[in-house]
């Protein structure tokens, strides 16, 4: 019987009771208040304990039993704790006044964790924090800026020299940048860290490239954890709760809010857009759905949440070759939380607003409305020709119209780096603390700014796109009210007949851009259902294209190790050691890379090698160390196996069940004796007297362990320890 839920409620040295609870059950989270007394504190914790029970959010304080100034701040002698002010702030603010949604509340939530985990560490409470103490803390907080996707060759190292991955480890372990040999495997097959020569046994990669991408780890970053522009955020929150404490009567000290930040000394980074012509080679390492984002993005300049909030009903369509009309009026593709009017929290996927509850009427350029309507066709409209207008235009992968943003931006980088696209403006100037080889990937974000770069032809044509992407006319910020310029929409269709134009000239004249990447693959439950159905429409439209491969029966490094009879590490290993034919190509469902091999070479390595397993493969069956089993094989006379590469060789099945039938006599041999000289040991005498003791049949010799240790039974030796200790004397 599980133990019974009572909350938590503890008196403070300020005389006010602070009590705390589960946000959910089994979450380690928890959500406190600070109560004027202990009936209310149990009052909340009872009704949360009740809401846990009934799978409910835990419900808000009644404001009344909440402590305030008189109690909960009591004074200086005190002191009081910044979280414990915070706390008191964001349930005015975000609970009680709704001036800001849950998301929002969540940051600042983590603003004052932080600045009250750094106080907690100088000793420092609310009252006692100085204008020199608050400086201190900006500058711990602050994260070096210093360009995350290269660092700095150690000057006796050359950046343009080739080396292997081992090397590779090992020469970033020497120079404090350590990554584990899984990681760089997970960087090579993102596309990350690519080989510079794959010509020999061992692929090499470039000593610069191996820096940068050990730099541009998670966790690489130095100094505090927050940007200069976050750090602005922060020290928002901090006066913000300072004001609140000073109005609940704790004295401050003087200038303490005045606390200013460090410079920010981050290098300018002048970044270009993305052409068209980029935009499509992006894409055709894309499946369908993604590419409808993506032209989405490019040709209607929306943020993600609002191309993933589109619906079906959204789009307005006036036949092939003509524009088409798109309302943006809601968001989707991620977690929404909204606070209820009951305080609950609700948890949606779809919302129907945009930034500052506004929204745009925008003209899509005929090739993306070509592109949108066999989308519509494809995807949601029904046998009987029934279109569900309801939908979300975007379809879902793994459910049925939710998520896709974080998807999404994972599968654009990975394409981006296939390419090779880098969105540094001037790539032959050096950044201050790079090597020179400075790369910016293009971003669902860099998608906006290329629609609104590629555009500016002249000053008419910049108002129109400022009025598209929701700026106010002569305005450069963004953060403002989408307007509707003109009720009959001409500058809107001005900017679509210029795209238009542009697509014609720089593209291959259609954003249905052939690809031979799936979107119906078992990672994608939501449309694998409908597979058949949505291939070969794809393919009559020419936009879902089989990949050309070179000549020859290619089979996945999985199928090639069954035809084989060794496990898959085996096969990579006659990959990198050059001994079967392989091809690096895209997974059908956009998941990364992976190799294919000839499977004549597969065939004719089985028949030349026989049938058997790996050594290695058979070292981990038995769970003996490897080189202990190649080390009995080599040294046999009657035993052979033939080099495989790799430091792996080739088990004949006869070889394999003769070690098998050894190591396995081996490790009975453990359970049922033990080695000689331990024996000498634990019994105080010399291995010549275990000898002689095993010749007077005192005890019993077993077989030799490996090495030829020889061995005496447990039995045997526990009859010698109670034997008769007549003639001692005693102790």
């Amino acid at each position: 019987m599980s133990k019974p839920r009572t909350g938590s409620i503890n008196r403070t040295r300020a005389g006010s009771f602070e009590a705390s609870l589960p946000v959910a059950i089994g979450e380690r989270r928890r959500k406190s208040h600070t109560f004027a007394s202990k009936a209310g504190a149990q009052r909340w914790v009872n009704a949360g304990i009740a809401a846990l029970d009934a799978g409910q959010p835990l419900p808000p304080p009644d404001p009344a039993d909440l402590s305030r100034s008189a109690h909960a701040f009591s004074g200086v002698a005190t002191g009081t704790g910044f979280l414990t002010v915070g706390e008191a702030w964001i349930q005015e603010t975000y609970v009680e006044d709704r001036k800001g949604d849950v998301d929002r509340e969540g940051q600042v939530r983590g603003y004052i964790a932080a600045i009250d985990t750094y106080l907690q560490s100088q000793g420092l409470r609310t009252e006692t924090t100085t204008r020199k103490a608050a400086r201190k803390m900006f500058w711990a907080m602050l994260r070096s800026e210093s360009d995350q996707n290269s660092a700095d060759v150690p000057h006796d190292l050359d950046a343009d020299a080739l080396v292997t991955m081992t090397e590779a480890l090992e020469l970033l372990a020497e120079n404090g940048l350590p990554i584990s040999v899984s990681t760089f495997k997970r960087g090579r097959q993102r596309g990350e860290l690519l080989p510079a020569d794959t010509s020999r046994r061992a692929h090499q990669f470039r000593v610069g490239d191996v820096f940068s991408f050990a730099a541009g780890r998670p966790g690489r970053r130095t100094a505090g954890r927050y940007s200069h522009s976050t750090l602005q955020a922060v020290r928002s929150t901090f006066r913000a709760v300072l004001d609140y404490a000073e109005g609940e009567g704790i004295v401050l000290q003087p200038g303490v809010r005045k606390a200013g930040l460090p410079k920010n000394t981050t290098p300018k980074r002048k970044t270009r857009a993305l052409t068209l012509a980029e935009t499509e080679r992006v894409a055709a390492r894309l499946h369908v759905v993604h590419q409808v984002v993506l032209w989405i993005l490019r040709c209607l300049g929306l943020r993600p949440s609002e191309a993933f909030g589109l619906l079906v009903e959204d789009v307005i369509d006036a036949g092939p070759g003509q524009p088409g009309i798109v309302t943006v009026q809601s968001q989707g593709g991620r977690k929404f939380r909204r606070r209820q009017h009951d305080g609950s929290v609700l948890v949606l996927d779809h919302v129907d607003e945009t930034k500052r509850d506004s929204y745009r009427i925008l003209v899509a350029p005929a090739p993306l409305m070509d592109l949108i309507r066999l989308v519509i066709d494809v995807f949601h409209t029904d046998p009987d020709g029934g279109v569900d207008t309801k939908a979300r235009l975007v379809p879902g992968l793994k459910k049925r119209n939710r998520g896709g943003q974080s998807t999404f931006r994972n599968a654009l980088e990975r394409a981006a780096r296939k390419e090779g696209l880098n969105l540094v403006a001037d790539i032959r100037r050096r950044g201050t603390h790079g090597d020179g080889r400075l790369v910016i990937i293009p971003t669902p974000k860099s998608m906006r700014k290329a629609f609104s770069t590629a555009l500016q032809a002249d000053r008419e044509t910049i108002e129109d796109i400022r009025a598209a992407l929701g700026h106010r006319r002569g305005a450069e910020v963004i953060h403002e009210h989408y307007l509707v310029e003109d009720p009959a929409m001409k500058p809107q269709r001005r900017i679509a007949k210029a795209l238009t134009k542009q697509i014609a000239t720089e593209t291959s004249g259609t954003l249905m851009v052939p690809t031979a990447i799936s979107c119906t693959t078992a990672r994608q439950p939501a449309l694998a259902t409908d597979a058949a159905r949505i291939e070969d429409l794809l393919a009559v439209a020419g936009w879902r294209v089989v990949e050309q491969r070179p000549d020859g029966d290619w089979i996945t490094v999985a199928t090639a190790a069954q035809l084989r009879g060794v496990v898959t590490a085996q096969i990579q290993a006659d990959i990198r050691a050059g001994h079967l034919r392989a091809i690096l190509v895209d997974r059908p469902d956009q998941g990364g890379s992976h190799y294919l091999v000839d499977e004549t070479e597969v065939l004719a390595m089985a028949d030349r090698l026989g049938a058997g397993s790996g050594m290695r493969q058979l070292a981990d069956e038995l769970g003996e160390p490897y080189d202990k089993v190649r080390q009995y094989i080599r040294r046999h006379p009657d035993l052979t196996c033939e080099p495989l590469g790799g430091r792996d060789y080739s088990v004949p099945d006869e070889v394999a069940d003769h070690v098998r039938a050894y190591f396995r006599e081996q490790q009975a041999l453990e359970l049922r004796a033990a080695r000689m000289p331990d024996v000498a040991k634990e019994l105080g005498i010399s291995v010549a007297a275990i000898k002689t003791l095993v010749r007077q049949g005192r005890l019993v010799e077993d077989l030799r362990f490996h090495g030829g240790v020889q061995s005496i039974t447990r039995p045997s030796l526990d009859a010698y320890r109670v034997r008769p200790t007549r003639g001692r004397r005693r102790a």
